[in-house]
């Protein structure tokens, strides 16, 4: 419960109050009932800051900006909807908010978060490309997901596609990172698949493909992250000693929902 004032703090077993005596920005509160509001998202976000740890509030941007939401529908433990927020609505309303608690926090975690994830998978994946480095990343920037590509004149006899919405897509590389989840192991859609990905590479894109499994695995897990590393040109003299035990740690924890 959010009140203006010290004095107008409740005591109600399962209620915390939360003061702030300043202006909250237009829709920062959703009138639920007479006298009753409710936190919009981007209000949520903010205060998330103040609860998660740095890598935890990214997973939530993550979430929160992505298509789907976490539960036990249809076995796979989420469920398809449309997106809450956009990062660029996030940094909108952040930047209204200067100053107040946990905004520096907030602000930092949002530059590692990208609009589009559709599946905890995408997310976990992701994660492990745009995080900075000393919480086990590769910290990759130039990374976008749900990225559209129009289909060249030159290769239309190879698909009856107009164009490709990849999955993760790194442009500085041309580099297009596909996951495949279980729905991909049907015939048809494997077939769907490869006239993908042989269309791509036709048109000059790099194309890298993770299968569930491999997350799983350590050692495929490790060569799938340094196919990575090398197509996008990181050194290994640029990834110090305490690298490899940072990124096994991410790994655990994106993974901790299904390991």
């Amino acid at each position: 419960m959010m009140v203006a004032e010290h004095g107008q703090r409740r005591r109600h077993k399962g209620v915390v109050s939360h003061v702030h005596g300043g202006e909250l920005p237009a829709g920062s509160l959703l009138k639920i009932d007479e006298g009753l509001y409710v936190a919009d998202i981007r209000l949520c976000a903010l205060q998330a800051a103040e609860d998660l740890e740095f890598v935890e509030l990214i997973e939530y941007f993550y979430e929160i900006c992505g298509a789907y939401s976490l539960d036990g529908a249809e076995g796979r433990g989420y469920r398809e909807r449309l997106p809450l927020t956009s990062v660029s609505d996030l940094s909108s309303y952040f930047d209204q908010m200067a100053g107040v608690r946990g905004i520096r926090k907030a602000s930092r975690a949002l530059r590692y978060v990208r609009d589009g994830s559709r599946s905890p998978m995408e997310t976990a994946l992701v994660m492990m490309l745009t995080l900075p480095r000393a919480d086990g990343g590769l910290g990759i920037r130039d990374v976008v997901m749900d990225h559209r590509i129009e289909v060249s004149g030159h290769v239309r006899d190879m698909t009856g596609r107009r164009y490709f919405v990849t999955d993760i897509y790194i442009r500085k590389v041309r580099l297009a990172i596909e996951y495949h989840g279980s729905e991909h192991e049907r015939a048809a859609r494997g077939v769907a698949d490869e006239e993908r990905e042989n269309a791509l590479r036709a048109m000059g894109h790099q194309v890298i493909v993770v299968r569930r499994g491999a997350f799983f695995s350590r050692l495929s897990f490790l060569r799938f992250m340094e196919a990575i590393r090398k197509r996008v040109g990181i050194r290994p003299s640029s990834l110090d000693p305490g690298f490899a035990k940072r990124q096994e740690r991410l790994r655990r924890f994106v993974l901790r929902r299904v390991l």
